[in-house]
């Protein structure tokens, strides 16, 4: 998982054409895929950092959970190397939080966007 912001080199362009290579000061957005029991629900595009709580805020604004008693803990998993390490969180439910993953499935077009939401896997956007 890369920090947000980064600091990048840049080329600035002008009236007299380019000029020399400085730095900036940038934001950074990845994707996040979401997981409830090892199953993937979502992938959400997110500015690193905070991972767990936007996890949470998710499954509680989808109905998933109730309370904070609903989770026993949103684990960050590191399973994956390369690009998606550190892109993906698992949440671990208490046992008497039932997930009807129906309603979690989303089948979204979207022609105005970078087609990442609505994807439920990162493998799914990387194709």
């Amino acid at each position: 998982m890369n920090s947000a912001p980064a600091t990048v080199t840049v080329h600035r362009w002008g009236s007299l054409g380019v000029g020399g290579a400085e730095s900036d000061t940038v934001a950074v957005e990845e994707p996040l895929e979401i997981r409830v029991a090892d199953r993937s629900v979502a992938v959400v595009m997110r500015t690193p950092g905070h991972d767990r709580e936007l996890a949470a805020g998710f499954l509680l604004t989808e109905g998933v959970i109730r309370q904070a008693d609903d989770v026993l803990d949103i684990v960050l998993c590191r399973e994956q190397e390369g690009a998606n390490s550190g892109n993906v969180v698992n949440a671990l439910l208490a046992p008497t939080t039932p997930v009807d993953f129906t309603r979690l499935t989303r089948h979204v077009f979207s022609s105005s966007s970078c087609g990442i939401c609505g994807k439920v896997t990162l493998d799914a956007v990387l194709q």
